[in-house]
């Protein structure tokens, strides 16, 4: 009983994340910074649930969790669709410090994650793993290989070609390591393959961010409508016919992702999204995702934590705090370095 209590009270949590906005007087709210990061912030909590240990999960918890792929497709969607925004507003950004930007916001948090994995390990199973020092999540490895394909494509391809006959290039490219993954189930690197589809949608996005807007905020709800029957039917197709192939593991999961996905975007259009609570925990989404396999091990050394919906709540608030400490530790030596790169 404690868990499905638990649960449902984390479920109004994540409403009121998506419900509750305290933007007022603003004209220009659609898929901006405020809308990105609540979504953000929602969604890693989608992706904490799919993680938790088997022995601690429940009905409520999975039934979460199954939208996770969703989630790692919105952050991929987010970052095609920041890097995007940024080439449009200034070319030069290509040239200027866009791996030195990157790195350091990608590759800090993650070395801090990776010193506290280790000494997690060493503290509850007396093991020292110096090798973790050296860890880099499957994650940051396919968003690094869509940094790759996105700085080849804007820095070295020829000025004549059109920014968006670049863009339409780009998006063959990551389609390409898309199918490419897939291929290669048993590949090392990469793990991935629909969700690498959110940065196509993100890139497409913003080159065509106002005519979106436009389009969804005419018949609106006919047109949000027809995208929840859409999700529903290739939701059902999927569950049904998932066990196949390409067309249920891969075709289906495509549309179905771009479907909810295409949801997210037309509701946005007609209700800006934004709260203090969505907006850290979308600050803090990036360090939540890294940590959330260490915080569990720490919570199943726990002995007196044997109920689901307490083991998922004290990881959950875990990860949040640690999370909060790395980013802050993160963020304050970017600004020493950036400001060093200043003065030197």
């Amino acid at each position: 009983m404690l868990t499905y209590i638990i649960m449902l009270l984390l479920c109004f949590f994540l409403a009121f994340l998506v419900l509750y906005r305290d933007r007022k007087g603003k004209s220009s709210d659609f898929f901006d910074i405020e809308a990105t990061g609540t979504m953000r912030g929602f969604w890693c909590i989608i992706v904490l649930l799919v993680h938790v240990p088997a022995v601690y999960q429940n009905t409520l918890q999975d039934a979460l969790g199954s939208f996770a792929y969703i989630a790692v497709s919105f952050f991929f969607m987010t970052s095609g669709y920041g890097l995007m925004l940024s080439i449009q507003k200034n070319a030069e950004t290509i040239r200027r410090g866009f791996w030195r930007r990157r790195l350091s916001k990608l590759l800090l948090p993650m070395l801090f994650v990776n010193i506290f994995r280790v000494v997690t390990v060493l503290i509850v199973s007396g093991t020292f793993q110096w090798t973790g020092f050296f860890h880099i999540n499957g994650f940051v490895k396919e968003l690094l290989a869509l940094y790759l394909l996105f700085w080849i494509v804007f820095r070295f391809l020829p000025k004549t070609l059109s920014l968006n006959a670049k863009r339409w290039i780009l998006c063959g490219a990551v389609m390409l390591l898309s199918i490419g993954i897939y291929l290669w189930k048993e590949n090392p690197l990469f793990g991935w393959s629909v969700e690498a589809f959110g940065f196509i949608y993100g890139v497409l996005l913003a080159g065509a961010k106002d005519k979106i807007e436009t389009f969804a905020k005419k018949q609106w709800i006919l047109k949000c409508g027809a995208l929840v029957v859409i999700s529903l039917v290739l939701g059902v197709g999927y569950l049904k016919f998932k066990a196949i192939p390409i067309v249920g593991d891969y075709i289906l999961r495509v549309f179905l992702g771009a479907a909810l996905l295409g949801l997210t975007v037309f509701l946005n259009a007609k209700f800006p999204l934004g709260n203090p609570i969505g907006r850290f925990l979308g600050r803090v989404s990036y360090e939540v995702y890294l940590l959330q396999d260490v915080v569990f091990y720490i919570g199943m050394a726990i002995p007196f934590v044997f109920d689901s919906g307490v083991f998922i709540l004290l990881c959950l608030v875990l990860t949040v705090l640690i999370s909060t400490l790395i980013n802050v530790l993160a963020g304050l030596i970017h600004v020493f370095l950036k400001r060093n790169e200043k003065v030197i």
